[in-house]
């Protein structure tokens, strides 16, 4: 929010990347201390979705910034939309760090005995689970071919989203809250 030169917000930029970077794999991780793996696919479906819901809410609120905050108190938009948008997710981030429970062993909120039935079932799992070194799980066809599909999505994903409001602006859409209200397919006259 603070940067004056090109040069720094691509700086800030970086280091916010490596700060984000281990967000998505570490949910992965939590999500195999609470849930064994019959269930695990339908709590990292729900996480996925959180994603698409935060675009569809995201897209109208950083509009209505955009529209409703340029040059007020003598800063930019994008100053707006890192402030506005930042102050959310620092303190729901600071409230999950001090409320969420990384382990069902540290969960007082379930009862002893639920923990005990979510622990069995944590454990039954992982009876299954065969440790492999990191050498034998590179050499794998299938690892690399996962890895190239989930990159390709995401880049996928990332094109779309990232272009997807200059490309709603070259329509003739010049109104920002429009533009985040605007989903693709009300673009198409017919």
């Amino acid at each position: 929010m603070f940067t004056t030169t090109p040069t720094m917000f691509y700086v800030m930029r970086f280091i916010l990347g490596i700060a984000e970077a281990g967000f998505f794999p570490d949910i992965i991780l939590y999500l195999t201390y609470w849930f064994p793996a019959e269930r695990r696919g339908r709590m990292m479906t729900l996480f996925m979705t959180a994603i698409a819901l935060s675009g569809l809410i995201g897209g109208p609120v950083s509009g209505w910034i955009m529209k409703s905050f340029d040059g007020v108190n003598g800063w930019h938009v994008w100053q707006w939309l890192f402030l506005l948008e930042g102050i959310p997710s620092i303190v729901v981030g600071i409230v999950v760090f001090i409320f969420m429970d990384d382990r069902i062993v540290k969960a007082k909120w379930l009862t002893v005995e639920e923990r005990e039935l979510l622990e069995r079932n944590i454990a039954k799992d992982n009876v299954e689970k065969v440790d492999m070194p990191v050498r034998e799980v590179l050499k794998s066809r299938w690892v690399w071919l996962i890895s190239l599909i989930y990159f390709s999505f995401v880049m996928g994903l990332y094109g779309v989203s990232f272009w997807l409001p200059t490309i709603i602006k070259a329509t003739g859409v010049t109104d920002a809250l429009t533009i985040g209200l605007c989903p693709p397919f009300r673009l198409v006259r017919r």
